[in-house]
């Protein structure tokens, strides 16, 4: 890697870094208590990670400067394993990104991370998962009030507001 690499990056890590107080405004309204009580708040997040990660790209940009490359990749190496925390939290902070944990058709579990765009459609503002090439076209074939029942039957857990 060159050091136009390193430096190209660390500001995308950093512009991540930056985005958490966004994302943690935006999912406030989304907050749940997560069942694992060692689970990290986006609070403790920010105050602990945040600045972690930014002192490891100082630290990395420092080093690129400098033309130290092992230090700089010990340093983005601190990086990509708080990315990893903060990718855990957050996941635990904000909605899920299908409103269905199960094919609403066939009822089978669906694993949203392996779903190609053609298993996917949108209903009322959301997307919708299905387990095999079959299920959209009968989705499609449906009325609004048949998808709506269909649905309710599958619905991915959904996040408990916030209480103050």
């Amino acid at each position: 890697m060159t050091t136009k690499r390193y430096i190209q990056l660390g500001v995308v890590i950093g512009l991540v870094a930056l985005a958490i107080p966004l994302t943690q405004a935006l999912a406030a309204e989304h907050l749940h208590m997560a069942s694992d009580k060692k689970a990290m708040t986006l609070e403790q997040l920010q105050a602990k990670h945040v600045p972690m990660i930014n002192q490891a790209l100082a630290s990395a940009r420092k080093a690129v400067s400098m033309g130290h490359k092992e230090h700089a990749l010990m340093e983005l190496k601190k990086v990509e394993d708080m990315m990893v925390i903060l990718n855990k939290t957050l996941s635990q902070h904000v909605k899920p990104a299908f409103a269905n944990a199960a094919c609403p058709i066939m009822g089978s579990k669906i694993d949203p991370s392996k779903l190609p765009a053609s298993l996917v459609r949108e209903f009322n503002g959301q997307k919708v998962g299905f387990c095999c090439a079959g299920c959209p076209e009968q989705w499609d074939k449906l009325s609004k009030t048949q998808k709506q029942a269909k649905l309710k039957k599958v619905q991915a857990p959904k996040a408990i507001g916030h209480n103050h």
